[in-house]
């Protein structure tokens, strides 16, 4: 998920939730989003090989393009910091 639509289900302003996670890392939401982060990348890893395995190279693109398209929403954001371990 993004970091506005996390912002939104939680109720918090996502400037905040975006400044939190950026400047305090030690702050509870900025672990929380840090932990899900890895847990989707942990999923999508499973599932891309999961799909290809079963002979579905489109799917196996799609798990990929999904993972590409939340390095980037959060590189615009400045959030991303695990560019070297998310890379599939």
């Amino acid at each position: 998920m993004k970091v506005d639509e996390i912002a939104f289900f939680i109720g918090k302003d996502p400037d905040e939730l975006s400044k939190i996670i950026r400047l305090h890392p030690k702050n509870p939401l900025s672990i929380a989003y840090h932990r899900g982060q890895m847990k989707t990348v942990i999923m999508l890893r499973f599932d891309a090989r999961r799909y290809a395995v079963a002979g579905s190279p489109d799917a196996n693109k799609e798990m990929l393009q999904h993972l590409s398209e939340q390095k980037v929403s959060e590189h615009a954001k400045g959030l991303f910091r695990f560019s070297d371990e998310t890379s599939v």
